[in-house]
């Protein structure tokens, strides 16, 4: 029996006696199917995908999970979770639990791995039964760190009569920015009216 196909079922039923003349009494059954939880929900798509910049805003709708129940009633109704893979303090995203939709739930750092995260999301009905399917979200970096210099000044003292070529002093800056967005160049912007010194763009050596 399916419920969602059939609801009802009319049988006749005939009694024969055994008489030369055979007698024939009839009766009606109708037999109504009630609903069973007997369908688990299925995800439209076994397998998602996202690619969002690490500055991607709290709130942020990134993904819309779909899962559809063939059962009737509170039977069909679908709930949504995300079982695993979310972020080392597992708030990293959120999903409704309603609807499916998938938000950015934290502050994002391309920076601070990982940089790909692969959720488990959980589909289940009302009586227990449940799919699942995998959400793999990918950060792109972002040129969102300034160079920090490791002091505020660097004091050098040297002789008026140097050669040119001396060393006079190593700057360094850091930045915590990925790959070539980390990288920094150095240059001397004031206080070199006669052009006195000169600065390594790569290295910082002054």
């Amino acid at each position: 029996l399916d419920y969602e196909t059939v609801i009802s079922h009319t049988v006749v039923v005939h009694a024969t006696d055994g008489g030369t003349l055979k007698l024939t009494g009839t009766a009606t059954v109708v037999i109504n199917v009630l609903p069973a939880n007997d369908n688990a929900p299925v995800f439209t798509d076994p397998n998602g995908s996202a690619i969002i910049n690490e500055t991607t805003p709290v709130g942020t709708n990134i993904y819309n999970a779909t899962a559809t129940d063939s059962d009737v009633g509170t039977g069909g109704k679908v709930s949504y979770y995300i079982i695993s893979g979310n972020g080392p303090s597992n708030t990293t995203f959120y999903i409704n639990p309603n609807q499916g939709v998938t938000y950015v739930w934290s502050v994002l750092d391309y920076d601070t791995p990982p940089q790909i995260y692969n959720l488990t999301l959980k589909a289940e009905d009302s009586g227990g039964l449940f799919d699942t399917m995998w959400l793999s979200i990918t950060l792109t970096d972002e040129n969102d760190e300034y160079p920090v210099f490791t002091q505020n000044t660097y004091n050098a003292a040297i002789n008026e009569d140097v050669t040119v070529g001396t060393p006079v002093a190593q700057i360094v800056a850091n930045d915590a920015d990925s790959g070539v967005n980390g990288q920094v160049t150095y240059s001397i912007v004031s206080g070199d009216g006669q052009t006195s010194f000169e600065i390594n763009p790569a290295t910082g050596n002054f």
